[in-house]
């Protein structure tokens, strides 16, 4: 591949910063792409928010991903997507690939004015995403807290017998990269495979119990 397969990019205000390559005799490549925020200036309980956006070459055409949306109503365009601060994975087919990133406000709260994301590509093999770890003991330790993997989309959660938690017996609050708390919520909604909370970096639990992940 042509171009640096890993950066770390520094973002400040809305600026965007890019991320791309090509492969060297333009042959359809599989891909895995990685990106996480590496730090940000946020305060305790902040919210810091890096929105993405793709241009992905398949065949002859290259697709931006959110698509521009027409100029039907003034100011309406799409907003590009945003990072879940556990990071995220992409596996993806290309030839040539660039990928956009800058900070933006958030939902409430003061943004972030300068950001350092970690970004990196290479060569993927096989059908299925890799998942690392799969399952976790999940446990109340003071001032610790159980990490969410990049990798994962969904979770739930059992006791150590493999059963679903009983209502009530493990409180979950989900803690965002600056500390932003999300909850709390029984542990007994996660009995089936829920979506992990998108600005959710990390969780504590209440009591003990394991943490499967997909």
């Amino acid at each position: 591949m042509v171009a640096p397969t890993g950066l770390q990019l520094n973002l400040e205000g809305e600026s965007q910063k890019l991320f791309s390559f090509e492969t060297v005799d333009r042959r359809v490549a599989d891909l895995e792409v990685r990106a996480r925020i590496a730090s940000a200036n946020t305060a305790i309980g902040g919210w810091p928010v890096v929105r993405w956006w793709a241009e992905i070459s398949h065949g002859e055409t290259n697709y931006r991903q959110p698509a521009p949306s027409f100029a039907i109503i003034a100011g309406s365009r799409l907003q590009d997507f945003t990072m879940p601060a556990r990071g995220m994975v992409l596996r993806l087919s290309a030839r040539t690939l660039r990928l956009g990133f800058y900070i933006s406000a958030p939902p409430s709260g003061i943004a972030a004015t300068k950001a350092t994301i970690q970004v990196s590509c290479q060569p993927a093999y096989g059908n299925g995403q890799p998942l690392m770890p799969y399952q976790q003991m999940g446990f109340p330790i003071a001032g610790a807290r159980t990490p969410l993997p990049m990798d994962a989309r969904e979770m739930r959660l059992t006791d150590f017998a493999g059963l679903p938690l009983a209502p009530a017996a493990v409180a979950v609050i989900f803690v965002g990269l600056s500390g932003l708390l999300l909850g709390p919520v029984d542990g007994a909604s996660y009995a089936d495979w829920r979506p992990i909370p998108h600005d959710a970096a990390s969780m504590t639990l209440g009591a003990g119990c394991w943490v499967a992940y997909r």
